[in-house]
């Protein structure tokens, strides 16, 4: 019988444990979860894809072969109008993703994108933002996620 570990490593290899938030803070929860005979997943296949995942909870929200460059760099270093700063790395894909919110062209620190704050689909931890093309030419959407809730 496989199983999945409730502690997934990172993209570095380093082990880092799940966690479950309760009402009163964060308790640690080690757990091994059975898979049916014959069952694998991505995590127990031979071809282990390397993903990156929420620092909050551990779920993928993107495969690290979905890197891309945008405007000369994967890596931007912006700060917001509150004077909050970030540092978001582009991605192609992240289905670990869901947008929040209606996409906006204001303050945007891609010029032709209109950005969509993108929370992390298990927790719902802000974890970037999404992009998409403004031109009706171009269907160039990526996402700019932010490094430290990355791990």
């Amino acid at each position: 019988m496989s199983t999945i570990s409730a502690h997934p490593t990172n993209s570095y290899g380093a082990l880092h444990e799940q966690r479950c938030v309760d009402w009163w803070g964060v308790k640690i929860i080690p757990a091994t979860i059975p898979l049916p005979e014959g069952e694998e997943t991505a995590e127990t296949s031979t071809e282990e894809e390397k993903w990156l995942r929420c620092a909050a909870c551990g779920a993928r929200l993107t495969p690290s072969h979905s890197r891309i460059e945008v405007n000369g760099a994967h890596e931007h270093a912006f700060m917001n109008p509150s004077g909050l700063r970030f540092t978001v790395a582009c991605f192609a894909t992240a289905p670990g993703c869901m947008p929040d919110g209606d996409p906006s062209a204001v303050w945007t620190w891609f010029p032709g994108h209109a950005w969509q704050i993108a929370l992390c689909k298990a927790c719902g931890v802000h974890v970037g933002w999404s992009f998409q093309a403004i031109a009706s030419e171009s269907t160039s959407t990526f996402h700019g996620l932010v490094r430290d809730r990355l791990v």
